[in-house]
């Protein structure tokens, strides 16, 4: 009677669910639970309401588990008891339930489904795929699980290429479904496939137009595509990009604030300002349209009032923004606010150690208060930022002269002519075209000044060595006699003036005079061991000389000055086959002269300067086979074959060397 009653009693739940009526349905299942406690199903309906309608997982879980104790059996009870602890987010023990599902029903596809989603859940991702993939294996045609497993691909293994395969079969199966192409167009976009992405998105749009998830994502795929194309600075498809987007959500500051960027770079400035001006609009705290703006005031229209209100209103927004401060300075340098410019330059780098646009716009910065400074007459303040320019960039030679300056007005001519002197071995180069030129150093009107300093330095003191010394580097080209003249002035005054050697040798370059700049060259760097840049302009100068000795023929020249120059450059490949060459030719006279131990000497230091050089080891050989030497001749003739290759004239000679040896060898 009790089964009887409680079977209507279910009836009539079934009745109540059908019309919505959840709490009267549980009502009623639970009466006949109370008359029948032992029917494990109706513990499942219950069950199925309190998770399907009423959300009460708690109370689901209690009848699933209820459900499980009386048939332990029933896949069914397992994989519902399962969902009911994915749905507490207790997926350890969802896994074990549905688990124990599989076991009993090892085909249950529904199960491996859920199963995946609380292995993706947990974080386990091959196990997550290995489930959808044995679902897919049970029912092929599961589009669901494909969209599942496309997703795992997708959003955690960053696999897009796997993800669009699973989308794309979603798609040929369910081919009007909305979500595949916008799932499958997500992918595409993370690909930076954007032209895929937004045909997907489209399609997805057009299958459902309240779709808005797929909207979203079609709007961010043209702002990022129209960010590739300013990127590669096809500004038009940019903005063609960025008007796409805005129609699709005209309510997004920072779209109008991308376009307004690509408008800027385009050239296209009153259109980015109503761009800014949109997106402030929109949001009046957006900082980057403050600061965008602000850049097109300062930058392009030249309204520094402007400029600098909206660079204060974007620093009030973001104060952590180094750009900002960076934009201001710079904006404060063109009104020559150089105070104010050099503290925000400073608060850029502090923010931005690398932002080399901030540092470049701080010498910027300092050298224009420096300038005002001098011009106002304030000397203290000019080499207090002199300092500092030379601090921020040590071979800044507008820094030295300018300080120089100032110290040639208080009368320190020794401060100012060792600044001077800087500015000489700061910016010296050597140009073979243009050798011992000093012009491009400073400008002519600034060569003047430091001539006329030097000259009132020698007023102050005739033997002052380095002011003669400066005054033969800075004299003008045509007064070359005079350059030199002051040079040797120097040098009679100090013989360890290092420097007057140093320009004396510049100016002898002038001329072409390398027999007198290499030795001047030559003292310098005795005198100054460490200073690279005088080697290397040695080494240029020694290279010029053995060209000209080339010419002449002048071989015992050329192996001092190459030998001289492998001190300096030790793989100098020219120099050393110009050095073997000679002492190859020198070893041919002593040769026919009959020395042949010399000749042997010169081979043996031509092959350590070229180790594989043929006619070397040719010429040693003859020499050994005249001594009779027939063992070192043999050994040389090997040498000389294995590097002679190609070259017939030379293998000839190896030959009829290797003839005379039999006959020689033969005599012995």
């Amino acid at each position: 009677m009790n089964n009887i009653e409680a079977e209507k009693l279910i009836q009539t739940g079934n009745d109540h669910l059908a019309a919505k009526e959840f709490e009267a349905a549980i009502g009623d299942y639970s009466e006949a639970i109370k008359l029948d406690r032992q029917n494990a199903e109706f513990y499942n309906i219950r069950g199925t309401v309190y998770n399907d309608h009423l959300h009460d997982y708690d109370k689901a879980l209690a009848d699933w588990t209820e459900a499980v104790r009386l048939a332990p059996k029933n896949a069914s009870y397992n994989a519902l008891l399962g969902l009911a602890y994915s749905n507490k987010k207790d997926y350890d023990k969802a896994i074990a339930n549905y688990t124990q599902a599989i076991c009993l029903s090892p085909k249950f596809i529904w199960v491996y489904e859920r199963r995946g989603a609380a292995y993706t859940n947990k974080g386990d991702y091959d196990g997550a795929i290995a489930d959808f993939s044995m679902a897919i294996r049970l029912k092929p045609d599961n589009a669901g699980c494909y969209i599942s497993r496309g997703n795992v691909y997708n959003d955690h293994k960053s696999d897009y290429d796997k993800a669009i395969e699973d989308y794309s079969e979603a798609v040929r199966l369910e081919p009007r479904n909305a979500a595949h192409y916008a799932f499958r167009g997500n992918s595409y976009n993370n690909k930076k496939d954007y032209d895929r992405a937004i045909a997907d998105f489209i399609v997805a749009i057009a299958f459902s137009p309240d779709y808005q998830w797929a909207k979203d994502k079609l709007r961010d795929v043209y702002n990022a595509r129209g960010d590739a194309f300013k990127t590669k600075k096809e500004y038009g498809k940019a903005i063609a990009d960025y008007s796409e987007a805005i129609g699709i959500d005209p309510g997004k500051a920072y779209l109008y604030a991308n376009r307004g960027d690509a408008y800027e770079v385009n050239g296209q400035f009153d259109r980015a300002i109503a761009d800014f001006d949109k997106a402030i609009a929109i949001d009046p705290k957006y900082e980057k349209a403050w600061g965008l703006r602000g850049f097109v005031y300062s930058v392009h229209k030249r309204d520094y009032e402007k400029a600098l209100a909206n660079y204060d209103e974007a620093i009030n927004l973001d104060s952590s923004n180094a750009w900002f401060y960076a934009s201001r300075g710079n904006a404060y340098i063109c009104i020559q606010d150089y105070d104010k410019a050099i503290a925000d330059l400073a608060k850029s780098v502090s923010l931005n150690p690398n932002n080399q646009f901030a540092k470049d716009k701080q010498v910027e910065a300092y050298h224009g208060r420096a300038r005002d400074s001098f011009s106002k007459e304030n000397y203290e303040q000019t080499i207090e930022d002199c300092n500092e320019l030379i601090r921020l960039k040590p071979d800044m030679l507008k820094a030295f002269f300018l300080r120089g300056r100032v110290y040639a007005k208080n009368g320190d001519w020794d401060m100012a002519l060792a600044d001077y002197n800087k500015i000489i071995h700061n910016g010296l180069k050597y140009d073979p075209a243009n050798p011992g030129d000093s012009s491009a150093i400073l400008s002519r009107e600034s060569r003047e000044r430091i001539f006329e300093d030097c000259g009132e330095a020698l007023k102050a003191d005739p033997n002052k060595a380095l002011a003669h010394a400066l005054i033969g580097m800075f004299s003008n080209e045509e007064d070359w006699e005079k350059s030199i003249a002051e040079c040797t002035e120097a040098i009679r005054l100090d013989i360890n003036c290092a420097d007057a050697f140093c320009y004396r040798a510049m100016r002898h370059c002038i001329k072409k005079d390398w027999d007198r700049a290499m030795p001047d060259f030559e003292r310098y760097i005795k005198l100054n061991p460490e200073d690279a840049t005088a080697k290397e302009i040695l080494a240029s100068v020694y290279t010029e000389h053995i060209k000209s000795c080339l010419k002449t023929e002048d071989r015992n020249q050329i192996i001092k000055d190459c030998e001289a120059l492998l001190k300096i450059k030790p793989d100098y490949a020219d120099a050393r086959r110009w050095l073997a060459d000679c002492y190859c030719e020198r070893s041919r006279v002593y040769l026919n002269q009959g020395d042949r131990e010399l000749a042997i000497a010169d081979c043996t230091t031509a092959i350590k300067a070229e180790p594989n050089y043929a006619l070397a080891f040719v010429i040693r050989a003859s020499a050994y086979l005249g001594k009779g030497d027939v063992n070192n001749a043999a050994a040389d003739l090997e040498a000389a074959r294995k590097h002679a290759l190609g070259n017939q004239a030379l293998m000839k000679s190896i030959e009829d060397l290797e003839k005379e040896m039999s006959a020689v060898a033969n005599r012995v």
